[in-house]
């Protein structure tokens, strides 16, 4: 995790969550692959579910893994 918070920017609201992720070669230990990204979602009286930002965040990062060679 890179971020998670809540605060508050220019007057708004903010929930953002930030996160790193790497795909290691367990062969030789390379790293084939490595993202880093981060979400935000502004809000006015309730706060977003922090779990939920997350979860939506790493689904959208493994998207773009590379496929797996056979």
């Amino acid at each position: 995790m890179n971020a998670w918070e809540y605060t508050r920017e220019e007057g708004d609201n903010i929930a953002r969550v930030g996160l790193s992720m790497r795909l290691v070669d367990a062969v030789n230990g390379a790293i084939v692959w490595k993202a880093r990204h981060q979400v935000q979602e502004s809000y006015l009286f309730i706060r977003p579910d922090m779990r939920d930002l997350a979860t939506k965040l790493a689904t959208d990062m493994i998207k773009y893994m590379p496929p797996e060679k056979r």
